[in-house]
């Protein structure tokens, strides 16, 4: 029951990062707190308890999955301490130093370039898409003209030629009927 009630008051899930997040479901900013021990947490020789924590200490500087201005936060920072190196001796722990901002910074850069290339590879297969279309339409428009269009100016040429055979079929036709034996006589 317990649980359960836990369960509608708030919802522990895992980030993108790998990170352990705890959301409150019926309020915005939570009051809650979360605390986890494992007494086992820093001993690697005795047998891991039901969940084991370890702390991750290390310093990253190549991520397949970089938060760009998070890091560019950190090269910041990094600079404005003036410090080269990780170091314990001033700032923070975790910050990542000048030298490894420069690698950072490399691999941003790589990655932007990957990416740039994605995009421009997708555009120009949707250009290519688009002329392919194009190229569809004229050709159909084409064959449609051949099919239905009319050219005007034979029709013209053929109109009159029929006017004119059928004028001079009723003229024919209309002295045929005026010719009698009496006329004849």
């Amino acid at each position: 029951t317990a649980i359960e009630d836990a369960n509608k008051i708030g919802s522990t899930y895992l980030t993108h990062d790998g990170k352990i997040e705890f959301r409150e479901v019926n309020s915005t900013s939570t009051q809650a707190t979360l605390s986890l021990y494992d007494s086992n947490s820093n001993d690697f020789t005795s047998d891991a308890s039901v969940e084991t924590f370890n702390s991750n200490n290390s310093l990253t500087i190549r991520d397949p999955k970089t938060d760009f201005f998070k890091e560019l936060d950190e090269m910041i920072t990094a600079v404005e301490n003036y410090k080269t190196y990780p170091d314990t001796s001033s700032g923070s722990l975790r910050n990542i130093g000048i030298e490894n901002s420069i690698a950072m910074v490399i691999d941003m850069q790589d990655h932007i370039t990957r990416t740039h290339s994605m995009v421009g590879a997708q555009s120009n297969s949707l250009t290519a898409s688009i002329e392919r279309t194009e190229l569809l339409e004229l050709s159909t428009m084409t064959l449609r003209s051949q099919v239905i269009d009319t050219d005007l100016a034979e029709a013209s040429l053929s109109l009159t030629t029929l006017t004119m055979n059928f004028e001079a079929m009723l003229s024919t036709v209309g002295k045929v009927a005026k010719l009698s034996l009496v006329n004849y006589l």
